[in-house]
């Protein structure tokens, strides 16, 4: 899994998945995770948590 982007209310990732013998690529798999209110049903904004979390994983990703 990488970190493709962190925006204000999401992060979007991008998954491979790789064949045990050999190693080529199966498949890949783009996915975007939106941080949301589910009493307000709308999104919120990443805490300072969340974001120093994603920063420690070694993400280049901008902000």
């Amino acid at each position: 899994m990488t970190i493709a982007a962190i925006g204000r209310t999401s992060i979007q990732t991008d998954y491979e998945m790789r064949r045990l013998l050999g190693g080529e690529l199966a498949a890949k798999l783009p996915a975007k995770t939106v941080f949301f209110n589910l009493a307000e049903r709308k999104s919120i904004p990443l805490t300072e948590p969340v974001l120093e979390r994603l920063k420690s994983w070694g993400t280049t990703a901008a902000s």
